[in-house]
């Protein structure tokens, strides 16, 4: 890691998983070295010797509204589409200081 550097931010699984192997791989400890948040859950953090802290997405909200807007664009035969903003919740593991 390059001098001034204290986190990583993980946008998806996948470039998650890759990233901690990464930092397992050249010895990168997390916390200790890095903080590391990643984007969603998966179970293959669990895999991880230090528990990930990550941003929950709130899936069933976001599909209870997907299906709305459907619903509705298809009530009015609509293509405009709606913007709908969904909070997500930060769940603070052991991974950043």
């Amino acid at each position: 890691m390059g001098a001034g550097k204290t986190g990583l931010y993980f946008l998806n699984n996948k470039i998650g998983n890759a990233g901690l192997h990464y930092l397992v791989k050249n010895k990168i400890r997390v916390p200790e070295d890095v903080s590391v948040i990643a984007f969603d859950e998966t179970d293959a953090y669990n895999l991880f010797p230090t528990e990930i802290t990550y941003i929950r997405q709130p899936l069933e909200e976001m599909a209870r509204q997907a299906v709305k807007l459907l619903d509705e664009q298809t009530k009015k035969f609509s293509e405009k589409g709606e913007t709908v903003v969904c909070e997500a919740e930060l769940i603070i593991k052991k991974s950043v200081k």
